[in-house]
């Protein structure tokens, strides 16, 4: 019974983050074909800022339970949460580039390096360093 609700479990997950990835991907695509999809792209276009949910709520149209319960249903996380998830790929896409990693994280709005060097920690399991150096060691 416990394998069933594990692979269960693990089943939602994947067809969570495969709607997710296409849901991003239209979003890219055409991102003024609803509230949510312009939504994300003012999210991926203003990762540097902190961005109040009162704005995304107007450029999405809906009050602000609305929101967070279309939003949630859509992406399985918060506006803010979604934000900082956009904000770590990035910043690992440009530590891959070579960029400084005070540099990166300054640029997307992080308040302090150390900060980001926690939450980078957190979401990808490497200290950025380590993520660089493993990165240049891949490359060669």
């Amino acid at each position: 019974y416990m394998i069933n609700l594990a692979v269960s479990e693990l089943t939602v997950r994947l067809l969570r983050q495969q709607s997710r990835d296409f849901i991003m991907s239209f979003c890219q695509q055409q991102p003024d074909h609803s509230g949510l999809t312009m939504v994300v792209e003012y999210i991926n276009q203003h990762l540097h800022e902190c961005i109040e949910i009162d704005q995304l709520c107007r450029i999405a149209c809906m009050c602000r339970t609305k929101f967070y319960n279309q939003f949630k249903l859509q992406f399985g996380c918060t506006p803010l949460a979604f934000q900082q998830q956009q904000r770590l790929k990035k910043a690992a896409e440009l530590i891959k580039t070579g960029m400084q990693i005070t540099q990166v994280s300054f640029e997307l709005g992080f308040i302090s390096s150390s900060h980001f060097s926690r939450i980078f920690k957190r979401f990808y399991g490497l200290t950025p360093k380590s993520y660089q150096h493993r990165n240049k060691a891949n490359l060669k």
